[in-house]
């Protein structure tokens, strides 16, 4: 399932769209493309081909087991052995002992790129990945001059369009700042551009563990 993109957001996931097929909204998917950089996720949006993809995936279980089987054998091959006949419980130590086995990739990635028969619904339902900060922003109630403060004392002069988050205890500041994600966890000050975000913090963290290790991380 796929929703009209409203921004370039490069921390999301894109999903190109094909030729129709026969149901309304329906199309084969041409492409998939993981959290493309800012200039890339800017072409997609301008190119009116492109959707968001959602995470949300239908299909049948016997179509996936006939996928798995086709295209990553070795994900269903121990779970053969094992049987099919198992409780709740033993599903669940099966998937704790053994989850860290298996190859390490998205479904798009390990099953839907590789298939021929994969299909997007242009949705209209309101989505959102909360696992970005401008979509946190853009869920939240927006204060005086559009700040979105999260459980935090601070003092604002001159601010507008930031997201602030900071510990229970600490006091932030803050003069003239405008678009701007200030959090601090632990030992790390994030202070970074709102829009540019989700490459940003990809950026900083890679920069951080090759400096510091994972201390910081």
């Amino acid at each position: 399932m796929g929703v009209t993109p409203t921004r370039p957001e490069p921390g999301y996931g894109y999903i190109q769209v094909g030729d129709g097929a026969g149901p309304e909204n329906l199309y084969v998917v041409k492409s998939f493309t993981e959290k493309p950089e800012r200039d890339f996720a800017r072409m997609f949006v301008e190119s009116g081909e492109f959707l968001w993809n959602t995470g949300i995936f239908l299909s049948n279980v016997r179509n996936l087991i006939v996928s798995l089987h086709r295209i990553l054998p070795v994900v269903l091959r121990q779970i053969d052995k094992a049987g099919v006949s198992v409780s709740l419980d033993e599903e669940r130590d099966y998937v704790q002992e053994s989850f860290s086995k298996f190859p390490n990739l998205s479904i798009e990635t390990g099953l839907l790129e590789n298939s021929e028969d994969v299909y997007v619904m242009k949705c209209s339902f309101g989505w959102a990945d909360l696992g970005t900060w401008h979509s946190i922003y853009e869920g939240m109630q927006k204060g005086e001059d559009d700040n979105v403060v999260i459980d935090s004392e601070v003092i604002l002069e001159d601010c507008s369009d930031n997201i602030i988050k900071m510990p229970r205890g600490h006091l932030a500041v803050i003069n003239g700042l405008d678009g701007y994600i200030v959090a601090e966890s632990g030992d790390v000050l994030l202070i970074c551009k709102k829009g540019d975000s989700s490459a940003l913090i990809r950026k900083y963290v890679n920069e951080v563990r090759l400096k510091y290790g994972e201390e910081f991380v």
